[in-house]
């Protein structure tokens, strides 16, 4: 949608997507369009990907932090971290707070962050934004499961607080969107897994896509919608082009304070990169 009304775009990625480059720019007349490596497993290489965006990019109108997993074989991350908080979450925190600068040269700028209806579903509790299992122990599905709501809850959370700290000053509108239940890959990798943990998550899968699936088009509206209508909420959470109700732990400052600052702590800020 973005690549058709002429947007440039740079697509972030840890895999090779040539072929669908291709298809983008034959799909949307869209010459300017291409892929940088990402890693959002590993510290480094998100360092490494917003040093090539500065070689190139003087500012950035829209960021869209869309990546996202659940049941994934390496569960520690290159940074020792919990991976799936890490690519769901950690990536994204940090990725924003280095490009800070390149949004703050656009007129106004807009960011994105994919959440999850599934936040509503956390108990939250501060040991999960970095819990690792313990050598030999067999991850269960009811773990699998706290990391992805924990790391979507902190989401709506990191969104938040973004926007407090860059719309007022810099004029950046920050929001979480549902994209819905969609049949993507991420499903796909969770209904092909051969796991034990894994029975959980296909039952409940197989459910929500009977009943409530949607398609890639009606999720992309609603991000897309974000970036480009006038009359946003910054700060808020929206699924299909409405702002809705976040999980009640967002409405508790202490607790949004707690994960901020122990976000900036793992992520590895720098005083500097800090937003005041």
């Amino acid at each position: 949608m973005l690549a058709s009304r002429g947007c440039k775009i740079i697509i972030a990625t840890n895999i090779e997507c040539e072929a669908e480059e291709l298809n983008l720019i034959e799909a949307t007349n869209n010459p300017n369009i291409t892929t940088k490596y990402l890693d959002l497993s590993s510290f480094a290489s998100i360092r490494q990907f917003v040093e090539d965006v500065k070689k190139t990019e003087t500012k950035i109108d829209f960021l869209v932090n869309n990546a996202g997993v659940a049941l994934i074989p390496e569960i520690v991350s290159k940074d020792k971290l919990n991976n799936v908080m890490q690519i769901n979450y950690f990536g994204h925190f940090l990725l924003t707070h280095l490009l800070i600068d390149e949004l703050k040269a656009a007129e106004s700028a807009h960011v994105a962050f994919v959440a999850s209806s599934s936040a509503y579903c956390n108990q939250a509790d501060f040991h999960q934004i970095n819990e690792l299992p313990k050598e030999n122990h067999q991850i269960t599905s009811e773990e699998i499961f706290q990391y992805y709501t924990f790391s979507k809850l902190c989401v709506i959370i990191a969104v938040q607080e973004f926007g407090k700290h860059l719309n007022k000053k810099y004029g950046i509108t920050v929001n979480a969107v549902d994209p819905g239940i969609l049949n993507t890959n991420i499903v796909h990798n969770v209904l092909r897994n051969e796991a034990p943990r894994a029975w959980f998550f296909k039952i409940l899968f197989h459910f929500l896509l009977t009943l409530y699936s949607t398609d890639v088009f009606q999720a992309a509206k609603n991000t897309t919608y974000v970036l480009t209508a006038d009359d946003i909420n910054n700060g808020d959470y929206y699924f299909q082009c409405k702002p809705i109700f976040k999980p009640h732990y967002a409405y508790n400052p202490e607790f949004c304070e707690e994960i901020w600052k122990r976000s900036q702590t793992i992520v590895e800020l720098t005083p500097d990169e800090k937003l005041s």
